[in-house]
């Protein structure tokens, strides 16, 4: 059992690593392809790595098979697959613009400032919770006000603004908090792998969509950034997510929740060590700020724990 817990734990810190470094490989594009045509690509990628993987999981876990033998859990499923990848189009979009605004604004995609600033979700979340007969704890209330000082000192600027892209950024987190609630409502209820492949499908069409309507492709730039399509579409947006579903079987929620959040971490190491990117002192404290948030708002209570995706 505790070798199992190990290799968890390690599958997780793998997963906020994919995560996180993916800041740097959706940075790197930036410049390059359209918010919208980026993530459409990637996310067709991960569908299309997640279908023969949900064909040969059915096989190996027959117990997950059977969640969709019925019409009510079919229907359940592709419902639950469609609705995340709104989500899922929302949050990944609006990221992705953000960083590509940081790049047109100071020549930079500040990808550590863009993980921090995502990872609010995990604040969003029990706040969203009140809507749902889910009252937040006094630690989650503490977390919050420490969050909105750390966004302060991360985001706002002289005379009290904010740039567009912190703003974007903020609207990516709070996109993410309602899929990471519609997660919930459906996970133990459907076929996770199925799941998977039809949210980045309708993510994907969606992005499709916005694409043809606001931004025009130029094939030859597609192609030329083969690397980071790939990379965030069969590891961060396939891989990563059925790492984290296999893996918390065997972690202790606090465990993987402080594993999880890391993703910050990794995203602004990443920009520093590959990109070179660097933070004013009240930018770092204001990252540091916020990522005490974000593990306070993420330790279990005694009577009720959950994890941060």
């Amino acid at each position: 059992m505790m070798n199992k817990q190990r290799t968890s734990s390690f599958l997780l810190l793998l997963t906020s690593l994919i995560w996180g470094t993916a800041f740097v490989a959706q940075g790197a594009v930036s410049d390059v392809l359209g918010a919208f045509t980026f993530t459409a690509v990637r996310t067709f990628v991960g569908a299309a790595i997640m279908i023969p993987v949900w064909l040969i999981m059915n096989r190996l876990q027959p117990k997950e098979a059977q969640r969709t033998a019925t019409k009510e859990g079919r229907k359940t499923t592709i419902l639950a697959g469609v609705l995340c990848g709104i989500f899922m189009f929302l949050g990944s979009g609006l990221q992705q613009v953000g960083i590509t605004e940081y790049m047109n604004l100071y020549g930079t995609t500040a990808v550590g400032k863009a993980g921090f600033i995502t990872a609010l979700y995990v604040i969003f979340v029990p706040i969203l919770g009140l809507f749902i007969k889910k009252r937040p704890s006094f630690k989650v209330w503490v977390s919050a006000i420490i969050a909105l000082a750390g966004l302060y000192l991360l985001c706002v600027k002289e005379g009290f603004t904010i740039d567009i892209p912190d703003a974007h950024l903020l609207l990516c987190a709070l996109a993410f908090a309602f899929y990471i609630l519609f997660v919930d409502h459906f996970a133990p209820r459907i076929n996770i792998y199925l799941f998977s492949a039809i949210q980045l499908a309708v993510c994907g069409a969606i992005s499709s969509i916005a694409t043809v309507a606001l931004e025009t492709v130029i094939w030859s730039d597609v192609l030329a950034s083969w690397f980071p399509i790939l990379y965030t579409g069969i590891f961060s947006s396939a891989i990563a997510y059925t790492l984290e579903a296999v893996a918390q079987k065997n972690v202790n929620p606090a465990v993987a929740s402080l594993l999880f959040c890391l993703e910050a971490v990794f995203a602004a190491l990443a920009g520093w060590l590959i990109l070179n990117e660097t933070m004013t002192g009240m930018e770092v404290l204001g990252c540091v700020l916020m990522f005490v948030a974000v593990l306070l708002a993420q330790l279990p209570n005694r009577k009720n724990r959950t994890t941060c995706q």
